[in-house]
């Protein structure tokens, strides 16, 4: 079984509402597909880019 490595942008633009990505990712994300991976520092990115966005 083959793994999707997750980078940054896809959680970014999953939670934050406004990006021009963000319903296209939705879907993306509901559709059936492999395990998703993605590790600390991604995640890590992802919540700095977001809390820049609303600061």
């Amino acid at each position: 079984m083959s793994h999707v490595i997750v980078d940054t942008g896809p959680p970014v633009a999953l939670f934050d509402r406004d990006s021009e990505c963000h319903r296209w990712t939705c879907d993306r994300f509901r559709e059936p597909t492999n395990p998703l991976m993605s590790c600390q520092p991604v995640v890590t990115e992802a919540m700095f880019v977001l809390k820049r966005d609303i600061s």
